[in-house]
């Protein structure tokens, strides 16, 4: 009720979306304006059909990570449960990425690079990232 200019714009960026041009949609307000009931009606109209939604939720300023939304989506995009281990953290972002298109040989060496635990130093020795080294 009331969302018909908000809900339109919602639409609109699906539309792009579908045609191959991707989006990323925040909708922000004070609580109880309608953000989560605004969703609800595009994630369950027709228009949908087909396409793939990830949500994510956030806190009030300051009350957590700022990444926390994007870390929460990712996990859905690639349906990483807490129970995983970086063994299969692994091969679930690889096969996820790797169906998303065909990548060439020193592509998928690249990606395996950046899916490992640490870097090699020179000489050989492996080097595991702090959690500040890693932001």
């Amino acid at each position: 009720m009331g969302r018909t200019a908000e809900l339109e714009q919602l639409h609109e960026a699906l539309d792009l979306a579908r045609q191959g041009h991707g989006q990323v949609v925040a909708v922000v307000g004070e609580p109880g304006v309608g953000k989560s009931r605004l969703y609800w009606e595009l994630i369950h109209s027709h228009r949908v059909h087909g396409c793939l939604v990830v949500q994510s939720v956030s806190v009030s300023y300051g009350k957590a990570t700022v990444y926390l939304p994007v870390i929460e989506l990712l996990k859905g995009y690639f349906e990483i449960d807490s129970r995983d281990d970086a063994r299969k953290i692994r091969e679930k972002v690889t096969g996820k990425v790797l169906t998303l298109a065909p990548l060439r040989l020193p592509y998928q060496r690249s990606w395996r690079c950046w899916t490992c635990r640490g870097m090699r130093r020179p000489g050989g020795t492996s080097t595991r990232f702090s959690g500040g080294s890693r932001r």
